[in-house]
């Protein structure tokens, strides 16, 4: 099955995406990078609660996957290369508040990768990353 899964995200047909709640992060870490998905997890917890993009969304290799857990600790995420709809909708999962600058692809922002987001989130936008 991995394999038929794996040749289709090759051919650009897509694959749908699951609802990942109440399912393992470690289950579901697996089964994305089987298909080549990147995966970012929110928090620390063992439990999936909320996702980006939504279920039934068609995903390719190389992709991107939040997934946020049931103990988000506040960690800021790198939105480096991020477009703005995917910023946005990461930002709603994390419950926080933001300002974007500019359009297009993020380049720049106000927190570290890793450092705890204390504040609003600032993210720089320009049109080519």
């Amino acid at each position: 099955a991995c394999r038929v899964i794996i040749s289709r995200l090759r051919s650009r047909q897509g694959l749908l995406s699951s609802d990942y709640s109440n399912k393992t992060v470690t289950e579901v870490k697996k089964e994305l990078d089987a298909i080549k998905v990147k995966t970012i997890v929110l928090g620390q917890g063992n439990k999936i609660i909320n996702q980006y993009p939504q279920k039934n969304t068609k995903l390719y290799k190389d992709d991107k996957v939040v997934l946020l857990t049931n103990d988000f600790d506040n960690t800021m995420i790198n939105f480096i290369g991020f477009s703005k709809k995917e910023a946005i909708e990461i930002i709603k999962l994390m419950n926080k508040d933001y300002q974007l600058e500019g359009n297009g692809y993020v380049y720049e922002q106000n927190y570290s990768e890793g450092e705890t987001i204390t504040d609003k989130i600032i993210l720089k936008l320009k049109e080519t990353y």
